[in-house]
C-alpha cells in the first residue's frame, strides 16, 4: 500500500509542478499592470482588486508542498500504519484537492483573461464532494493519527471512536451535497458565506458534541 501511496504522490507532485509551469507561462502572457477582483462583500461588491499572478503561481508552490510533508511522514512509523490503513480516502482526498486547486487556479486565469467575472461560487462544489467523500469512509476507519474527529478521550477509547464516526458519517455526506448544491444555486455572495459557515459549524461540533455525551455517559457508568 505504501509503495502505491508513493506512486500516487509522485504523480501528483508532477502534476503540481506542470500546474505552476503553466502558472509561469501565463503570468507572461498577461499585461503588466493587470488586476482582477480578490474579495467580495457579503453583498457580493467587489472590496479588493490586486494582480493575479502571485495566486497562479502559489498555489501550486502550497499544494505541492502538502504532498511532499505528507510523502515525508512516511518515513516514520508512527504514521505508516494510518498511512497504510487509510490509503484509499487519503489518496481520493489527494487527488480531489489537486483537482480543485487545478481548478480554482484555472477559474483565476480566465477571470484574469476577462472570461469570467464573479466570485467562485462553484468552488463551494469541491468542499462539499470532499466532505461527502470523507463522510462515506469515516464509518470503516480505526483511531488513527491523520483521519477523524481526533481528540484525545475520543482515540484512547474504540467504542467512543467508532460511535461518533458513525454519528458523525450522514452528518458530512448531508452537509457536503447542501454545500454542493449552495455552490451551484448561490445568487449572492451573503448566500455562500452564511450557509457556508452554518454548515461547517454543524459539521464539526455536532459531532464533537455527541461524542462528549458518550464520553460522560461511559464515565458514569465505569464510575457506579
Amino acid at each position: 500500500m505504501l509503495d502505491n501511496l508513493k506512486t500516487y504522490f509522485k504523480s501528483s507532485i508532477f502534476a503540481c509542478a506542470f500546474s505552476f509551469l503553466a502558472g509561469v507561462v501565463i503570468v507572461l502572457l498577461l499585461p503588466e499592470g493587470l488586476q482582477i477582483p480578490l474579495e467580495w462583500s457579503l453583498d457580493g461588491e467587489v472590496m479588493r482588486i490586486g494582480s493575479p499572478k502571485p495566486i497562479i503561481l502559489v498555489m501550486p508552490l502550497i499544494m505541492m508542498g502538502s504532498l511532499c510533508l505528507i510523502a515525508y511522514m512516511m518515513r516514520f512509523k508512527r504514521y505508516q500504519k494510518g498511512l497504510e490503513s487509510h490509503g484509499t480516502i487519503l489518496t481520493t482526498l489527494m487527488f480531489a484537492t489537486t483537482l480543485g486547486m487545478i481548478l480554482i487556479q484555472g477559474s483565476i486565469i480566465l477571470s484574469a483573461f476577462g472570461l469570467i467575472t464573479g466570485p467562485p461560487h462553484w468552488s463551494l462544489g469541491i468542499v462539499g464532494v470532499m466532505f461527502i467523500l470523507i463522510g462515506n469512509y469515516l464509518p470503516k476507519t480505526r483511531a488513527n493519527a491523520l483521519i477523524g474527529y481526533r481528540l484525545p478521550f475520543i482515540m484512547n477509547d474504540e467504542v467512543i471512536w467508532r460511535k461518533t464516526h458513525r454519528f458523525a458519517a450522514p452528518i458530512l455526506i448531508l452537509g457536503g451535497l447542501y454545500l454542493t448544491i449552495l455552490g451551484l444555486r448561490a445568487e449572492t455572495f451573503t448566500d455562500i458565506q452564511t450557509r457556508f459557515f452554518t454548515a461547517i459549524f454543524v459539521i464539526i461540533l455536532v459531532p464533537l458534541a455527541y461524542s462528549l455525551l458518550i464520553w460522560s455517559r461511559r464515565q458514569k457508568f465505569h464510575s457506579e
